[in-house]
């Protein structure tokens, strides 16, 4: 093929470990596949990798174990890095790129490919093969159908009706409000906050931050190193909506709907269009990220140009609605202070004050 075109590339379906010479598990394939190949004289251009973390039903347990899974991604890149370069040689580590073909959270069709988490997760695994520069992944799939065992189903749209599942969503916000040139970040404190940046064809800044705890919201502390940011910027919000497919509303990144800057469940044409909202940025400055739920932000060069190289980012959390306050009675105590409720939620509010305000609240909640 290539001698009748250059262009064309060449892939090879890889293992996520190397099995050397032991007759276990991939049964030598990466030394012999690769062996086989270059005396045919061909080196493949991308090595493809299929990866379905999580093969168990929903738990607490289960849950954070599937929104620690992209910090696998790490780890497949070296193991491939390795491999590349014992079999093909240290000078084509990078040179080969790997490629996600198929992917989703869970094996089986199971419940989660439901759920806000399902969404959670894509946008991290993805952006952890952003990162660890990866050519791209494919996710399984567009529609699919339900699966009457596992209780559900692997389309982002419902098979019978162009209803996009939460997952969908990650792809117009990171496609159209997500930067392409990855920017080192640093998180100094508290791992279950995850957070990515880039720098978009414009010269902006954009920032994506997740934070996966399903109980605790933050305050995430940015700070931006090489670059001279504005005081103003936009910002993108996906949060879970809805209730679980139990009816009840925790735990939160089980529900199975989504909220986009406000709007639940708005029309997928609209989406990829959707505006920010006005908030203010700096080469410092603090956000507030409620509990499961994923913030992008687009932070403007405040000379207009494209031309800033940054160098570092680093990110500090801290709890923002502490469990433990001991209030003094006669006093204010404010709702959304709860050490437990039923039903409702809480909202950041636009208030002089800030904070939070408490809503959703039907009969029968408290």
């Amino acid at each position: 093929m290539k001698a009748v075109d250059p262009s064309i590339m060449i892939g090879a379906v890889a293992t996520p470990y190397d099995n050397g010479d032991s007759w276990t598990g991939y049964n030598w394939w990466m030394r012999d596949m690769i062996s086989n190949s270059m005396a045919k004289g061909v080196i493949p251009d991308f090595f493809i990798i299929h990866t379905y973390p999580l093969d168990e039903n929903m738990s607490t347990d289960a849950d954070a174990r599937l929104l620690q899974a992209p910090e696998t991604i790490a780890e497949l890149t070296a193991n491939l890095d390795a491999m590349v370069s014992k079999y093909i040689g240290p000078s084509y580590v990078g040179k080969i790129k790997y490629m996600m073909t198929e992917f989703r959270s869970v094996l089986n069709s199971r419940a989660q490919t439901l759920t806000f988490m399902d969404a959670m997760f894509t946008a991290q695994y993805l952006l952890e093969m952003a990162k660890h520069g990866w050519a791209g992944a494919n996710i399984w799939n567009m529609r699919n159908g339900m699966d009457t065992a596992y209780q559900g189903d692997y389309g982002m749209f419902e098979k019978e009706a162009p209803n996009p599942r939460p997952v969908y969503y990650v792809y117009p916000l990171l496609t159209s409000k997500f930067g392409r040139d990855m920017v080192k970040t640093t998180i100094t404190s508290n791992s279950i906050i995850k957070a990515y940046a880039a720098k978009d064809s414009g010269g902006n800044l954009t920032v994506f931050l997740v934070n996966n705890s399903p109980t605790q919201d933050y305050t995430v502390n940015i700070n931006i190193s090489g670059f001279n940011a504005a005081s103003t910027g936009l910002r993108w919000i996906l949060e879970p909506a809805g209730t679980t497919a139990s009816g009840t509303t925790t735990p939160v990144q089980e529900c199975t709907n989504i909220s986009y800057n406000g709007v639940v469940h708005p029309d997928a044409q609209t989406t990829y269009y959707m505006e920010g909202i006005s908030t203010p940025v700096g080469n410092s400055f603090s956000i507030q990220v409620k509990r499961s739920t994923m913030v992008l932000i687009r932070i403007p060069d405040k000379n207009s140009t494209s031309s800033s190289s940054i160098s570092s980012m680093a990110f500090a959390s801290s709890s923002s609605r502490p469990s433990d306050i001991i209030f003094d009675v006669p006093g204010k105590v404010e709702a959304e202070y709860y050490t437990n409720m039923s039903g409702i939620q809480i909202e950041v509010c636009e208030d002089v004050d800030g904070g939070y305000d408490v809503g959703w609240i039907d009969w029968g909640d408290w």
